[in-house]
Formats: structure tokens, sequence, C-alpha cells
């Protein structure tokens, strides 16, 4: 039984779709392998990155999450797909390692040139998730300051926080303690706190 939903669900964070979870689930039905738990949190973790996709464009700060952002069966399908690992039956090595990469943890491959453009080791990521926390604040202060109305915009909305939330829980999990995990990002990520000032309008997710 996967963890994330509840624990994600319990921070007000994402709300998982019923037959997002139940797709997940169903996805790793004839694995067996003592990884498998690991990859399905991974996978899940990932849907949520992908929810909040459709939020790219959004004008103003979505922090703090006045309503958890919804997860779809379809974004549930894009992680089960689209994880690293996900259905190649890697297993062995993020069982053996106990580690993550950055291709494991982020949903978009730019993603990890732009965290390696401020020192995060594409293969060695670091373990304490205030160091994730910290690069990722260098990429949000980059994006305030973009030339660009757009990327001024996604360093405003504070998605770029919840996006490393995320990606700070991933390379977590194979250390075990979840919950703990995700209490300790929250806080690193300063999810309570929006970016630049006052809240605009509530968004729809």
């Amino acid at each position: 039984m996967i963890e994330s939903p509840k624990l994600l669900s319990e921070r007000g964070l994402f709300e998982f779709d019923p037959a997002a979870i139940f797709e997940i689930s169903q996805g790793f039905q004839s694995v067996e392998h003592h990884a498998s738990e690991l990859v399905e949190e991974l996978v899940a973790l990932t849907a949520a990155e992908y929810a909040l996709m459709p939020l790219f464009g959004f004008s103003g700060s979505l922090l703090p999450v006045e309503r958890p952002f919804h997860v779809r069966p379809s974004e549930a399908l894009l992680g089960l797909l689209k994880t690293n690992c996900g259905l190649t039956m890697c297993f062995d090595r993020v069982a053996e390692e106990k580690r993550l990469t950055l291709a494991d943890v982020t949903a978009f491959s730019s993603d990890v040139s732009k965290l390696a453009s401020v020192d995060v080791s594409i293969e060695h990521p670091p373990e304490e998730i205030g160091d994730i926390a910290r690069a990722v604040d260098v990429l949000e202060r980059a994006h305030l300051e973009s030339p660009v109305v757009r990327g001024r915009q996604f360093g405003e909305s504070g998605l770029l926080r919840l996006q490393g939330f995320l990606w700070a829980v991933k390379l977590s999990v194979p250390q075990g303690n979840l919950g703990q995990a995700i209490d300790d990002a929250f806080e690193a990520f300063e999810l309570t706190r929006p970016v630049g000032g006052a809240l605009s309008a509530e968004p729809v997710h």
C-alpha cells in the first residue's frame, strides 16, 4: 500500500483521485520485487508533479496552498509511464544502491539541467533536504529576475518550490520514513510562505 497519497493529503497539498491510486497500484500488481513499493512511491510523487502542469502559466502566488491540487488518473498514468525506473525493471539499482539520481526524481528533463547549473550533482544529488531547498531557492530567484515575463510569473507562483518539495521527498524515499521526509521538506521549502508577498485570487485546480 503506497503511503504518499495519504501523507500528502494530510498536509493539504495533493488529493489523489481513488482511480489514480488504483492506476498506480494496478501497474505493479504483477511485479514481485522487494523494491516495487519504493518505485510505486516514486510514481505517485511524480504523478503529483504532473498535476501541477495546468498551473505552469498561473499569474500570482499559489503559496500557501489553500486547496489540495487534484491528482487525476491521467497524471497517475503519466507517472507510471514516465517515472525513471517506473516500468523498466531497474529496481535492483534503486534497491541495492539506496540512492536516486536527478533523472529518477524530476518529471521534466530540463529540470535536471537547471539543477546541474546550480551545482547539484546529477548522479549523486545531496542527501540533505535542506541542500535541495537551497538549490531550488537559487533557481526561484533566477526566475524572479528573468527578462521574460513568463519566467518571472513562474518564479512568483511558487511552483518551483512545490516541485522542489516533491524532488526532495523522492530523494528521501529509499531511506524510509516518508512521513518525516514530507514534514522536513514542507518546512525546508517554506510552503506556508508566499513568493513575493500578497496572495492572488484562489487558483482553479
